[in-house]
């Protein structure tokens, strides 16, 4: 990925976390379990793009992915968070990694 296209994807991303709006926590999980993949966005002035991108949900589809396997069709989202802090507890909340199958 070049960085024009890892800078209009993160703009994306920004664009998608900036569109949704929580009302209270049933609706961040609720786009949480709707999507496949769920990128955190947090401020950061030492990034290129000013922000910083953290995965909270769909580290196993991603990695058989870029290991190689089809990809299937995936529903990608990002919400906005104040801090790596809130992403990580977002991640452990409402992530697949504390998630029982």
């Amino acid at each position: 990925m070049t960085d024009e296209d890892q800078a209009d994807y993160v703009r994306w991303l920004s664009d998608v976390a900036d569109a949704h709006v929580f009302i209270d926590d049933g609706d961040l999980q609720r786009i949480i379990e709707t999507h496949d993949v769920v990128f955190g966005l947090w401020p950061d002035a030492d990034q290129p793009h000013g922000v910083r991108v953290g995965m909270i949900k769909g580290d196993a589809l991603l990695h058989n992915f870029l290991d190689g396997h089809k990809a299937p069709e995936i529903k990608v989202t990002a919400i906005s968070c104040d801090d790596e802090e809130e992403a990580m507890c977002y991640r452990q909340v409402f992530g697949e990694l504390n998630r029982q199958h």
